[in-house]
């Protein structure tokens, strides 16, 4: 486990959401990770009011094979 902390915080992409730290102790087990200025990926496939033309879906699709085939 201490070896894929070690990787997961050294691994350093543009297309790869940086590890900061973690808090393990009960009850307040979170992980910091960088602050993602344009929102979570999440928050932006959720929103309705954003229009995603495919050129957008195109790009986000080539960033997530970007940063899924540097891990």
């Amino acid at each position: 486990l201490r070896q894929e902390i070690r990787d997961v915080r050294e691994a350093r992409h543009s297309n790869v959401l940086a590890f900061v730290g973690a808090c393990v102790e009960c009850p307040n087990v979170s992980i910091l990770s960088t602050y993602c200025a344009k929102g979570s990926l999440d928050n932006i496939l959720a929103n309705t009011n954003i229009k995603l033309d495919n050129t957008f879906k195109e790009s986000i699709l080539k960033d997530i094979a970007k940063g899924l085939a540097y891990l």
